[in-house]
């Protein structure tokens, strides 16, 4: 096929875009209505449910129609809601609790990877090693410590939990097998001072040195396989068979394109690839093959692939998002208030989670959106600014790095649950409780 070019840095065209609404709206809310203004809702907490605020605000007017003005309340009952963006089992009112079930604080911890398994690993930037832990949500405990520092604090699980693959200097990476605490080298033939080297290292038979270039990001296919990308803008696959793919998105041996995100679809068929200067790659995977070249407006680190849909995927690039699906190059668009710092479809609702900056009201916001135009769930904090966000649990629970890391329970719990876990989690020295001082 040939390579097809979408360039969203240019205006949106009828054919490949759908024109949004003007406004976000969110679901059981009244946006003209003065009293629903941002500040009315926060009350000085940590963090506030402002859509469940909206919810039942909503549903008091609703009552209050249906008390007064009977007719007009049976004719809005009848519009029939629109249909989503994507395939969707979205909830029916505000379900994220205000409180995290848990925190727990990692001295100068800049990136955090939950495994299937359940357990942690968090890098510590401060001492330079990876912290392990296990049992999070009943007493944390801190297993071990990998004396290595990721490149750009960079490192992904495989789809068992077991292994966890961690760039490293040199142009290469290494596995680590959880099991057994060992590192060795992903395919078994090779040994242990023959570890994966990207391919754009020059190698000097002479002097047995080369110029290194660094694996800025990786992640592991369902076969245990890992894809990674260089600063010097290779894409690599690694098999245990000592099998190699190689792409490159440059045939300028000179010119700089680093590889600063990969993604791959739910069937891993497709694998998406996010470089600096600004574009996105379309490969048929694990060919290779370029499917579709896309052109932005600037870089960025923040996609989301569908969790069952092989052809959806968000795209978060400052104030905009964009939808599209690979099949029929079809983009939609929204505007949203304030700057996107990340994204995540959830894989058992298939809700789109943003995590967003305002910068005018210095808010942080966690948005639940069941499409692009509709909100069906919002926290939001003035105190904190939340970054990374990640599953925990298979989606049942949603995790947020800033200075301290949060667990929340996604999809609501009763409260009684939620304080026994408090309680156990303020007996441990690793975890500070929910229920301590800062949410009070």
């Amino acid at each position: 096929m040939d390579v097809i070019r979408i360039n969203l840095s240019d205006p949106p065209s009828l054919d490949r875009f759908i024109r949004p609404t003007r406004s976000l709206n969110h679901l059981n809310a009244n946006l003209n209505s003065p009293e629903d203004a941002l500040q009315s809702l926060l009350d000085g907490k940590t963090f506030t449910n402002v859509a469940l605020k909206r919810y039942y605000r909503n549903n008091y007017r609703i009552e209050m129609k249906k008390a007064l003005f009977p007719s007009l309340a049976k004719r809005e009952n009848d519009v029939i809601p629109s249909t989503n963006d994507w395939p969707v089992k979205p909830r029916n009112k505000p379900l994220m609790p205000e409180h995290p079930i848990f925190t727990f604080d990692i001295e100068g911890a800049v990136n955090v990877e939950c495994s299937k398994r359940g357990a942690i690993a968090a890098y510590c930037k401060i001492h330079k090693s990876i912290i392990y832990m296990e049992n999070i949500e009943n007493a944390m405990e801190m297993r071990f410590i990998i004396p290595v520092k990721p490149i750009n604090g960079c490192f992904k699980w495989n789809e068992s939990g077991n292994l966890l693959a961690v760039p490293i200097s040199r142009s290469r990476f290494v596995v680590f097998n959880i099991d057994t605490v060992t590192a060795y080298p992903l395919a078994k033939k090779k040994t242990s001072s023959e570890s994966e080297i990207c391919p754009c290292a020059r190698i000097s038979s002479q002097t047995s040195s080369y110029t290194p270039c660094q694996m800025a990001c990786l992640i592991w296919s369902a076969s245990d396989e890992v894809v990674t990308g260089c600063s010097k803008g290779v894409v690599t696959l690694y098999s245990k068979e000592l099998k190699i793919q190689r792409f490159k998105t440059t045939n300028n041996t000179r010119g700089k394109r680093k590889i600063i995100h990969l993604s791959l679809s739910c069937c891993q068929t497709t694998i998406v690839v996010s470089t600096s200067n600004k574009r996105l790659f379309f490969l048929k995977f694990p060919k290779f093959k370029v499917i579709y070249l896309l052109d932005l407006p600037m870089s960025t680190k923040t996609i989301s692939w569908h969790p069952w849909d092989n052809n959806l995927l968000v795209i978060g690039i400052t104030s905009t998002l964009f939808l599209m699906n690979t099949r029929s190059t079809k983009v939609k668009y929204s505007i949203i208030e304030g700057t996107v710092d990340d994204l995540l479809f959830n894989p058992e609702s298939a809700e789109l989670l943003i995590s967003k900056y305002d910068a005018d009201n210095e808010t942080s916001h966690f948005v639940i959106m069941r499409d692009l135009s509709v909100v069906v769930d919002e926290i939001v904090s003035q105190r904190i600014r939340m970054g990374r966000l990640f599953w925990y649990k298979n989606g049942t629970k949603l995790g947020a790095l800033s200075t301290t890391s949060y667990i929340w329970n996604f999809f609501g719990k009763s409260t009684a649950t939620v304080e026994k876990q408090r309680e156990d989690h303020a007996r441990h020295p690793f975890l500070r409780s929910a229920a301590g001082s800062l949410f009070n």
